[in-house]
């Protein structure tokens, strides 16, 4: 018959092979979080905030509790009075009884399947910290027991072949826990070395450089286990005592590197700073970034940061940051916390909370250019040449240029000339216009474009919409016969023929009668403009009839033209509109310039 003992212990080496990769995936996590910090004053808030952003990110340990919820067989215990924290989170493992084992008697059945993939026996309850701690693995057993009962007869002698004399333990994977009292813990709470939370730190604390990185080499060098193996405040095992209380590396990092003349200047700033004259956060490209409620934000933490300043309640909190930022914000997030605190919430906002709401109204501008002024006009001098704001429609940077009492909502339309500054843009225009040939502007913004005046027609057509304009042609097409679509919009054949379109014909001209006292606005005084140089966008061209001359041109400029130019121009205006058939002087109403 098979050994029985040999086949289990088989199982548990595969068994446990798998279970010890899941405890060193857990206790070495495979994250890259190493920052880059050289230990100063401008770098230490962004610095924890980025780190804390990582912690979030990889649900990694931050020293603040030792788990979150129920794992590795373990229950989740709030409010655990431990390290002096009387709300601290663990793991509770309860007691286990020892291994079951066969006796003399002739055992049932349920009492056989206890003997086999029994979990590891467990004197007392324990508490862990898997999270600053890690894991560990509990290798199972197997074992031939005697004497035992085979089913007939008592007192036989341990069986390995026989599944009543076999006893099976399976590996386990539990939380570390300390076997004796230490210097913070207790027995059989916690272990406290902090062994996975010190790998993740150690990664975090490769990214140091410069003074940072001198101040790390001096702690290895006189005490590595002063080093601290948290990122919050919390004290290890081996951890000496600090005469100051800090233990964790945010912490430490604050005392080394915020001195106390930082935290007095912090102080005062805090004192005078409100939205309208925080000190703006420059960008990547070195360009201050517009005031708006984010960046303040980020700056009024800062300083309460670097001061270690903290108004007490929430309800201080709220009130003094209320009055740094401006009162339409104020009354929102004043209105929101009424609304929350009532029922059915019966909710309190956090100092977080209320950085959103105010971030998020500011955003939506739902008082748009109240803001904005008020916003701006706190910092103009009228006694200086004061910087304001331009958004072109085709353009996403900020024309910044410099005006005397103006705002930066007030528009300007001379984007193209040399003083102007352009914010949040990486690089300048270059490109040479079409029309002018000067550099700076495009063809599309230059402003020497000429324009071109518009006839009655004209602006009709740009004033209809898109089916406005369709409806238009097609109704055009269906009249005079040169079209064939059946658009919903077109017309039937007229049944009166070609008299009925010729009576709408001259219907439809007679508009231009209305352009009496006008005719300045097409007038042309240059009588040397030949017909084959007319403008780009004019529709006609200069011509006689019964001895008058019209024009239907647009001149922009007077030119002056070669005699070749001149004689093809007196050829063309000898041409005798009267000899043209198709020509109807009844139905056209011509513009006299004399």
């Amino acid at each position: 018959m098979a050994n029985l003992v040999t086949q289990y212990l088989q199982q548990n080496a595969l068994e446990q092979q798998n279970l010890e990769r899941q405890v060193k995936a857990f206790n070495n996590p495979d994250v890259d979080i190493k920052i880059p910090f050289g230990g100063t004053i401008s770098e230490i808030y962004k610095w924890e905030q980025k780190v804390k952003s990582l912690i979030q990110l990889y649900d990694l340990p931050s020293g603040k509790k030792g788990a979150d919820r129920d794992m590795f067989g373990g229950t989740l215990t709030n409010n655990f009075d431990w390290g002096g924290n009387n709300d601290w989170k663990a793991i509770t493992y309860i007691a286990r009884n020892n291994l079951n084992q066969p006796n003399n008697n002739n055992q049932n059945a349920a009492e056989l399947a206890a003997l086999v993939n029994q979990l590891p026996p467990l004197a007392q309850q324990i508490r862990t910290n898997p999270w600053l701690d890690g894991l560990q693995v509990i290798p199972g057993t197997a074992y031939a027991h005697g004497p035992f009962h085979d089913g007939n007869n008592n007192d036989n002698v341990a069986d390995p072949t026989n599944f009543r004399s076999v006893v099976h333990q399976v590996p386990f994977i539990q939380g570390k826990y300390a076997a004796v009292a230490g210097q913070t813990t207790a027995q059989f709470q916690p272990q406290n070395l902090c062994e996975r939370s010190g790998r993740i730190v150690n990664k975090v604390m490769q990214g140091f450089q410069g003074i940072a990185l001198t101040w790390f080499t001096q702690q290895i060098t006189s005490d590595p286990n002063a080093l601290p193996r948290t990122f919050e405040n919390h004290r290890h095992e081996l951890q000496p005592l600090s005469p100051t209380g800090t233990y964790g590396l945010f912490a430490k990092i604050k005392e080394r590197f915020i001195s106390s003349a930082a935290k007095k200047a912090a102080l005062k700033e805090i004192g005078k700073m409100s939205i309208y004259n925080y000190l703006q956060p420059k960008g990547a490209n070195g360009q201050l970034e517009p005031r708006n409620m984010n960046t303040f934000i980020e700056t009024y933490k800062e300083a309460m940061y670097l001061a270690e300043l903290n108004y007490g309640s929430t309800e201080c909190q709220q009130e003094r940051f209320f009055e740094k930022i401006d009162k339409e914000t104020a009354g929102h997030c004043i209105q929101e916390i009424n609304r929350v605190m009532g029922p059915p919430h019966n909710h309190t906002l956090t100092m977080e909370e209320i950085y959103v709401i105010a971030t998020n109204y500011s955003v939506n501008m739902l008082y748009g250019d109240t803001y904005s002024r008020e916003l701006f006009k706190f910092t103009e001098d009228p006694k200086k040449i004061n910087r304001y704001f331009d958004r072109k429609r085709y353009n996403n940077n900020i024309m910044v240029e410099n005006q005397p009492n103006e705002n930066y909502w007030e528009s300007n339309d001379k984007y193209w000339e040399k003083d102007i500054g352009i914010i949040n843009s990486l690089t300048k225009e270059t490109r040479k216009c079409y029309n002018c040939g000067k550099q700076g502007h495009i063809a599309k913004q230059c402003p020497e474009k000429l324009s071109t005046p518009l006839s009655r027609n004209m602006r009709r057509e740009n004033a209809r919409s898109r089916k406005g304009r369709e409806r238009f042609r097609s109704r055009s097409r269906s009249r005079y016969g040169k079209s064939r679509s059946r658009s919903r919009y077109d017309r039937s054949p007229s049944p009166y023929g070609r008299s009925y379109r010729s009576y709408y014909r001259k219907s439809s001209r007679s508009h231009s009668k209305s352009r009496e006292g006008r005719d300045n606005y097409w007038n042309n005084n240059n009588n040397n403009y030949p017909p084959n140089q007319t403008p780009k966008y004019s529709n006609t061209h200069t011509y006689y009839h019964n001895d008058k001359k019209y024009n239907n041109n647009v001149t922009f400029r007077p030119q002056r033209y070669g005699n070749d130019i001149d004689e093809i121009t007196d050829r063309m205006t000898e041409v005798n509109l009267d000899n043209q058939d198709d020509y109807n002087s009844e139905e056209y109403d011509l513009i006299d310039l004399n």
